[in-house]
């Protein structure tokens, strides 16, 4: 008869040997993986809480890495980044494409900054406002990274304009003249 315990670890026609069973046994007291499969759990497959090693698996998965090149520079995000990176990736890969999806990629990947939003600009061109700067990092990361997706055929830009920071006009959110420089320029997404 064989011990419930292994019922699904062996074949009846080896049931009867003592010596399988004997080996059962010692692996099973012996080699308890509980402690394992919890690690693998929290380090590898649940990627709220994976970390190092896990965290670049995720990425393979959804196709982004830790490190990447932006003008010339290399960016390696730590663990936190690079999870949120690794979450926004994911959603862009099942993403439909519209206004609203990619201003909940925004939101994910640039939370806490501001307003981000995108404005179809005609023309087959799409603007990426945010009204905030963005530190170098986080521009490698929106443009460098390939994180955020492009529809095919439209040209994408992005526009940093924090209200109350660019010379503007009467009912905009600029600064009158001689209170703020003109507008730097858009970055090319």
């Amino acid at each position: 008869m064989i011990p419930e315990r292994f019922q699904a670890t062996i074949a009846a026609q080896w049931a009867n040997s003592p010596v399988l069973m004997a080996l059962l046994e010692n692996i099973n007291e012996y080699m308890d993986q509980r402690w394992s499969l919890d690690l693998f759990y929290r380090d590898v497959w649940d990627v709220s809480q994976a970390q190092g090693y896990g965290l670049d698996v995720w990425g393979r998965i959804v196709g982004v890495g830790r490190s990447f090149t932006y003008k010339s520079v290399t960016y390696t995000l730590a663990d936190s980044d690079f999870r949120t990176l690794v979450l926004v990736k994911a959603m862009a890969n099942i993403c439909d494409s519209s206004a609203p999806s990619y201003n909940r990629l925004l939101t994910a990947l640039l939370e806490g900054l501001g307003r981000a939003y995108v404005v179809d600009t005609g023309g087959m061109t799409m603007a990426v406002v945010l009204e905030f700067l963005l530190t170098p990092t986080e521009e490698a990361t929106l443009v460098g990274s390939g994180v955020f997706p492009h529809p095919g055929g439209v040209g994408t830009y992005i526009a940093p304009v924090p209200p109350g920071l660019y010379f503007g006009f009467e009912g905009s959110s600029g600064v009158p003249f001689g209170h703020g420089p003109f507008f730097p320029g858009v970055i090319d997404a």
